[in-house]
């Protein structure tokens, strides 16, 4: 069992609702408050936490982000958490990136600039609807780039139904993906073999297969 203690001023629970801060706390940490405690002397309740050994709230690792972006130059994060957001714009778990009226392609920027150039790594439990979405948004625009970090599976039905539609596939290359587990969290390898697949829009219904070649983004 792996927990994590996270320390909650006064202030911030006299003027939110007890449940609410529960249920803000496991939604953040993916894990269950199992006992709290009330600290005197930093006038702040300390909150324990044993947390699912998942991998969902995993985040990209700086390194490899840094080498995506210097191929695609991305505008927002459209899952991500304040702590480990990518792009200084982001669509947060709250906002839900998947709720039908959530905007994707295209999304204005507070100033009014056209946002086309996204960043996506999904939690990888339902794979399937995030990569739904990010094909269909992309169709939305002709200069729409879509960027998702996913695993490789050719075999599984959501590859064969969108990922084919894609403009490009990167099989990742060089070094694999080392996920940064949540704060508190053991970091361990990652098993599976990840690749970025790019959608734009395209101009049939048919269109021909993704390009697939391998990127070693070490060598960014």
């Amino acid at each position: 069992m792996t927990t994590i203690e996270k320390t909650i001023a006064y202030g911030t629970i006299y003027t939110s609702t007890y449940p609410a801060i529960v249920k803000e706390l496991e939604k953040t940490y993916s894990g269950k408050v199992i006992t709290k405690r009330t600290d005197h002397s930093s006038a702040s309740m300390i909150f324990t936490l044993e947390l699912n050994n998942n991998r969902q709230h995993w985040s990209t690792p700086d390194n490899f982000y840094n080498a995506a972006n210097t191929l695609f130059d991305f505008q927002i994060d459209l899952a991500a958490t304040a702590e480990n957001t990518k792009c200084p714009l982001f669509i947060s778990e709250q906002q839900d990136s998947l709720a039908q009226d959530t905007v994707w392609i295209p999304k204005r920027t507070p100033t009014g600039s056209i946002i086309l150039r996204c960043w996506l790594n999904p939690p990888f439990k339902n794979i399937k609807d995030w990569i739904c979405k990010a094909y269909n948004e992309a169709q939305k625009d002709p200069d729409a780039l879509i960027c998702v970090l996913c695993r490789v599976a050719p075999s599984a039905k959501w590859w064969m139904e969108y990922v084919t539609k894609a403009h490009q596939v990167l099989l990742i290359g060089g070094k694999r993906v080392q996920f940064e587990p949540p704060e508190g969290v053991k970091k361990s390898s990652n098993p599976q073999e990840c690749c970025l697949v790019i959608f734009g829009k395209n101009d049939t219904d048919d269109p021909d297969p993704p390009t697939i070649y391998t990127w070693d983004w070490t060598k960014e």
